[in-house]
């Protein structure tokens, strides 16, 4: 052999070797592009791509990726007995490089869109080759029983040959790609080995792709919602905080070693700076609260904090501080031996509320310490009324029962007066008898309107004789405290 035929020979065998080589270099280019595609361009892009590339592998006269959506079934229906199908189609004409809907890439138009709602009854190759995950091919549709013109045909195209490749995804079904009348030369052929293998491997990088984009969008949507429960979490975080700190009542948590996780703003104000002539040193950063909150060594011997773990039920107890400590006065000395709280009692509610975790059992205690000192004060205050009220309720009747006698010891006065002679010496002694029995009447009565219970309204009055009165209600104090009185009234005020 010449050196020019092997030449020629190892020309052709190189030719042919690239031939073959050409079909794998597309398909990793297209594997890169759909990788590539599927983390920027949306669904229907992608579908519109894969449509333009199935075209530049295998000529054919119309070209169909069906997706399967199982969210989409009609109201009332689950969505694995009636999933809707979405089909994307582009059509071309033998012997027409453009397709009719304008798929040509110079042209930039996006491929049609049909809908199809299917039942799980319907028939046809596509819907069997759904349901089988297998791959469905089929030379002449005219002598195939299984073929079905409505959920298999194309609009205005007289169907031939049929390939019909599942999207297959971890065992499930996403949907296929459907390949009508092959196209040999312009002609209407039929599809080969080569052909369903080629579909098949493109196939497998679609359902990838879409798959990775569904992923994609879901993971997109997961992000987004909890984006938003993220800050409708930290709205209620900083409701929940402000309500914390901004409480007129002391609160702090804690678990059940008594370390401190929380504590408010008016807890923390109670915290002393001082023992005695010492700084205290102890702060809320001890995490223990009996030291940080009241210096102890041990827990406070008082404490329901366990009664509350133990039974997760609240507890509520009174107790009377003095200072900032539980303890007494006299039990509570710094270095010195003095006492380090003053002695102001103030009285205290104390609340322990459980906090359940997921199973329900105590992993934390709220403890509510609010002051009630100003309360009791009001209930004595109340008690002292009511006694005064009592006190006055038997002055009244006390008052009734002197008036009686009072009356009498005037009435005989007033008798002996006109029967002694005017001259008479006795005169002076009645007379006398007289004006005490007056005076005592009017003390009386005073008391009566002192106790006496009435309604209050707006009128004229005569200053001048309210507080002449009133003087007289204080007569008896200020004699015996050897107070001089001295009046100086406005006589105008009278009118």
């Amino acid at each position: 052999m010449s050196s020019s035929q092997e030449a020629v020979q190892s020309s052709a065998a190189e030719k042919t070797a690239q031939k073959k080589k050409e079909p794998l270099k597309k398909l990793a280019e297209l594997q890169t592009a759909l990788t590539q595609k599927s983390l920027t361009a949306d669904l229907e892009t992608l579908q519109a791509f894969i449509l333009q590339e199935i075209a530049r592998f295998i000529p054919c006269q119309a070209f169909a990726l069906i997706l399967i959506d199982e969210g989409g079934a009609p109201a009332g229906v689950a969505a694995n007995e009636s999933p809707v199908i979405h089909r994307m189609i582009n059509v071309k004409s033998p012997g027409s490089a453009k397709s009719k809907t304008g798929l040509a890439d110079k042209d930039g138009h996006s491929p049609q869109w049909a809908y199809q709602a299917s039942l799980g009854a319907a028939h046809g190759l596509v819907q069997e080759c759904l349901h089988t995950q297998q791959t469905l091919q089929c030379a002449d549709v005219a002598l195939e029983p299984r073929f079905d013109p409505e959920n298999d045909g194309v609009e205005n195209i007289q169907i031939q040959s049929l390939l019909c490749v599942p999207l297959i995804v971890n065992n499930k079904s996403l949907g296929a790609i459907q390949l009508v009348n092959r196209l040999q030369h312009d002609a209407i052929d039929v599809f080969n080995r080569e052909d369903r293998l080629l579909l098949e491997t493109i196939a497998g990088m679609t359902a990838s792709a879409l798959y990775k984009l569904h992923l994609d969008q879901q993971l997109k949507i997961a992000n987004a919602d909890l984006e938003a429960s993220h800050w409708e979490l930290v709205r209620a975080q900083n409701a929940l905080n402000a309500l914390f700190e901004n409480l007129p009542d002391a609160l702090y948590l804690v678990d059940s070693q008594y370390k401190l996780i929380a504590i408010n703003r008016h807890r923390k104000q109670r915290i002393p700076a001082q023992l005695g002539s010492k700084e205290n040193r102890f702060s809320p950063g001890e995490r223990l609260c009996y030291q940080a909150l009241f210096s102890r060594s041990a827990p406070c011997p008082e404490c329901l904090i366990k009664e509350t773990f133990n039974t997760g039920q609240p507890t509520l107890r009174i107790e009377r501080r003095f200072g900032n400590m539980l303890a007494q006065p006299t039990a509570v000395k710094d270095t010195a031996g003095e006492a380090a709280w003053t002695e102001d009692a103030v009285e205290w509610e104390i609340h322990t509320y459980p906090v359940p975790d997921r199973s329900q059992k105590t992993f934390q205690v709220i403890l509510l310490e609010r002051d009630i000192t100003e309360k009791r004060q009001l209930e004595n205050i109340l008690t002292q009324s009511e006694k005064l009220a009592a006190m006055g309720q038997l002055a009244a009747g006390i008052a009734h029962e002197i008036n009686n006698p009072l009356t009498a010891i005037i009435a005989n006065a007033q008798i002996l007066h006109r029967s002694l002679p005017v001259d008479n010496d006795l005169q002076e002694s009645v007379d006398l008898i007289s004006r005490a029995g007056a005076r005592a009447v009017q003390v009386v009565r005073n008391l009566l309107d002192f106790a006496r219970k009435e309604e209050y309204h707006l009128s004229i009055t005569n200053l001048n004789e309210n507080l002449n009165r009133a003087l007289e209600l204080v007569q008896h104090e200020l004699l015996a405290r050897s107070i001089e009185r001295r009046r100086s009234l406005y006589e105008a005020l009278a009118k």
